[in-house]
């Protein structure tokens, strides 16, 4: 009885499980059958699993493309599928064996590895059940359910599963599929409507079959009126006042785009206003039908935009082109036609550019490295050849287009002429430079009084505003009919070295005066002395000018500059060579005036400095002579009494006394004597005589002493010697007191030295300089004064030197003394 009990239950138990299993598979087959997207489909087919195998969770992992299992759709919630969200790789994973098997296998958790036995029993799971799922083109993925009571499978279980999982591995194929086509077809018709240009397909019957929305948008018309109406129905014929072309309106019959067979061309659009450009193409139907599709580029703006830049091509001033890398042109405007100088476009456009147009070759070479290293040029200058033959100066702004290569396939840009306006900038710079050349040279002028700095500072300017090679300055005096030089650069020959004074001939200088020239160029070559001539030949010079600089009607020197190379001196250059000139004499003319000034105040101060020393010597000489007269006739009985007590017979000390006074009274006399000599006015007694005689014989009456004292002599005596009218004796008087005085001062302060004595004839007299190695003078104003004297007491009386003066004044001559 139980066993036939058993048999009942386990008979009613199968009954209802396949009565279970049959409605998940009815319900499973609705939802696939409903089913648009695989994700829902999953979902439903996994909570029917679920409920049918007691299982508390189960979740799909899909295999994608890189060999992983991706979670795409799950049943329950459990942390062990939210831990496992990641992609599980199908190497090394329980789920990548069980697709290899293609067969269902079973996770315990006692027989797993720690970290998966720790997740399972956190979600209460006793085992996972891994289905694979496969499809028509292969494996799929895999199905898990998840349970937590302790269960084996039966084989129709198994078989069950594996089934189930293959048949939704089969929708989900078919949905997938599904979904991809629907998508294409979405992207089509994006796409399909994102076409900017107007997209239209019709039938043989020129019925519509498809418009895009741009052309939609255009017709004004819903998508549902067009579809399956024909052409002529819906487009509209533009009439010719509608068109703002001025020409007639397209006709057209059953397609207004069809006229022109499978092409691309561009016309007036025959139902809107402007132009378009149509491609049309067809195609075969399954049915066999032939179907035309036309896609319609409003090319109306396009079409302005390049009228608008064909005027601008032709019309602009500046000169545009397209040429190639070799130098042929591909296109210009007339502006650069007319910029060349050649008639017509086709005569310019047979021209090489690189041999014909560029008058400098290097600057084709510079040009094309530039470029190829930037890409671009902007304000490139060079000089360009016209037809005719002359040279213009360009600026070029261009950009190189390079082909799918790479390679450079042309190069385009615009030239603009910048001939008059270089000209006219190198006109404002020489004006500058020219400006401040002048200022130049009259900030020195008005600064210094050097002769010499000021002439070759102005020299100096005018060779760099001219750009020569030489140039000098010549000082005239007019007396002697001579040129000095003051200042010169360049020369290379020692003719133009040396020759630093020109004697000009009178004839010459007559000639030039009385025309009053101012500039001398090559056309006087022939008239100028042989001197100049010959300096022009020895520096090879082949373009020269002289000025002569006038001041105050009289020629006060020349400025001459030259090239050793042919050019020309314009009328322009010399103008402004005569203003540096006329500058430069007014200057010449002030420092001679200032030095000539400066000349006669210095001799004025001379002359006073003289008188006062003789109105000083004489009003002395007048008092000197009354007090040595008073004092001679005391010292004449002094003198007297003194011999005769020496006569008498006294002792020695007395004798001694005696003899003393008697020395001392002499020695009085001796200076009571030259008092007198020195304010005596006698006459000397003059004769003519040479004075290189009398210094020899002077430096004789010396020579033992001079030797004793170890100073040497140095004779600078100039023979011949003009002969002088003078008093020997004075003369001799006069160079003796000047040793004497040159030897003392040696020897105060040390044993022996030099005294150099010259004597030449030099502007008409005769000086004779006497120079010393000792300390020096130590106020030469008051050297000539009478009683003054550095020298020690009892050395001397300071008259030595006042008695010279009075000598040199009586022979009409000057005594001196100073330091170095």
């Amino acid at each position: 009885l139980l066993l036939a009990l058993s048999m009942v239950i386990v008979v009613l138990d199968d009954s209802q499980m396949r009565t279970r299993r049959l409605a998940v598979v009815n319900a499973i087959t609705t939802t696939i059958a409903e089913a648009q997207e695989f994700r829902p489909m999953m979902e439903t087919a996994l909570r029917e699993l679920s409920a049918l195998m007691d299982a508390k969770a189960a979740w799909f992992r899909m295999l994608d493309e890189d060999g992983n299992l991706v979670l795409e759709a799950q049943s329950g919630e459990a942390d062990t599928i939210g831990q496992t969200r990641r992609a599980i790789p199908v190497e090394g994973s329980f789920s990548g064996r069980v697709l290899r098997k293609r067969a269902p296998g079973m996770i315990r958790m006692s027989a797993t590895d720690p970290e998966t036995r720790a997740r399972m029993e956190r979600d209460q799971f006793d085992h996972v059940m891994v289905i694979p799922v496969e499809g028509k083109n292969g494996l799929v993925g895999t199905i898990a359910l998840a349970g937590s009571e302790h269960r084996s499978y039966r084989p129709e279980e198994t078989q069950f599963l594996t089934a189930t999982a293959n048949q939704l591995g089969i929708a989900f194929e078919n949905v997938s599929l599904f979904e991809h086509i629907a998508r294409s077809q979405r992207q089509w018709l994006r796409t399909f409507d994102a076409i900017e240009d107007g997209v239209l397909v019709h039938d043989e019957h020129y019925r519509i079959i498809k418009l895009n929305r741009p052309l939609l948008a255009r017709l004004g018309k819903e998508y549902r009126e067009v579809i399956g109406a024909t052409c002529e129905s819906i487009f509209p014929r533009l009439s010719f006042a509608q068109s703002s072309l001025a020409q007639p309106a397209v006709e057209w019959k059953d397609c207004p785009y069809c006229g022109h067979g499978d092409s691309l061309h561009e016309s007036p659009d025959p139902c809107f206003p402007g132009y378009s450009l149509v491609t049309t193409a067809t195609f075969n139907e399954e049915n066999g039908a032939t179907s035309t599709i036309h896609t319609i580029k409003d090319t109306t703006e396009r079409r302005a935009v390049e009228e608008r830049y064909r005027l601008f091509f032709e019309r602009v001033q500046e000169g545009i082109f397209v040429s190639t890398p070799d130098g042929r042109l591909i296109d210009c405007n007339e502006g650069f036609v007319k910029l060349l100088g050649y008639h017509t476009r086709d005569e310019l456009m047979a021209v090489d550019i690189a041999h014909d147009l560029y008058a400098n070759p290097e600057d084709r070479e510079r040009f094309r490295k530039a470029i190829a290293e930037q890409g671009s040029l902007r304000d490139f200058e060079f000089d360009l050849r016209r037809k005719d033959g002359s040279i213009i100066k360009v600026r070029e702004s261009s950009f190189a287009l390079h082909d799918a290569q790479g390679r450079v396939e042309r190069y385009q840009g615009f030239l603009l002429d910048v001939t008059e306006k270089r000209r006219a900038e190198e006109e404002i710079r020489r004006r500058n430079r020219e400006l401040n050349a002048l200022n130049s040279i009259a900030s020195v002028a008005n600064q210094s009084f050097d002769l010499q700095q000021i002439l070759s500072h102005a020299l100096s300017q005018v060779m760099q505003v001219f750009d020569v090679d030489t140039g000098t300055v010549y000082l005239f005096d007019e007396e002697t009919l001579t040129l000095r030089r003051v200042a010169g650069a360049g020369y290379q020959s020692a003719v133009g070295r040396e020759l630093d004074q020109v004697q000009i001939p009178r004839e010459f200088w007559e000639t030039v005066s009385n025309s009053r020239a101012q500039v001398i160029t090559q056309q006087h070559l022939p008239h100028l002395p042989a001197v100049i001539t010959d300096f022009v030949r020895a520096e090879k010079l082949q373009s020269w000018v002289w000025l002569l600089l006038w001041a105050n009607d009289r020629i006060v020197g020349t400025l001459g500059i030259s090239n050793r190379h042919a050019r020309e001196f314009s009328a322009n250059e010399e103008s402004l060579l005569v203003a540096i000139g006329r500058q430069l004499a007014n200057t010449i003319a002030k420092v001679r005036l200032f030095e000539e000034t400066k000349s006669a105040y210095e001799d004025l101060a001379r002359t006073q400095e003289q008188l006062l020393q003789s109105e000083k010597m004489s009003a002395i000489g007048q008092l000197i002579s009354g007090v040595a007269h008073e004092l001679n006739n005391p010292l004449t009985a002094i003198l007297g009494y003194a011999q005769l007590l020496e006569n008498e017979e006294l002792d020695e000390r007395s004798r001694d006394f005696v003899s003393k006074l008697y020395r001392q009274a002499q020695r009085t006399h001796k200076i009571v004597q030259n008092l007198l000599s020195f304010s005596r006015q006698r006459k000397p007694q003059k004769q003519s005589v040479d004075l290189r005689r009398v210094l020899e014989e002077t430096l004789a009456l010396r020579d033992y002493d001079l030797k004793l004292n170890n100073i040497s002599v140095e004779r600078e005596f100039e023979s011949p010697l003009p002969p002088v009218t003078a008093d020997p004796h004075q003369m001799e008087q006069v160079f003796l007191n000047v040793i004497n005085n040159a030897v003392d001062a040696m020897l105060e302060t040390s044993r022996g030295g030099v005294l150099r004595v010259s004597i030449f004839a030099r502007n008409g007299h005769v000086s004779a300089e006497f120079h010393d190695s000792g300390p020096g003078i130590r106020d030469a104003k008051r050297i000539f004064d009478p009683f003054y004297t550095t020298k020690g007491i009892g050395k001397g009386t300071g008259l030595g030197l006042s008695i010279c003066y009075g000598i040199m004044k009586e022979h009409q001559g000057e005594i001196s003394a100073f330091n170095h």
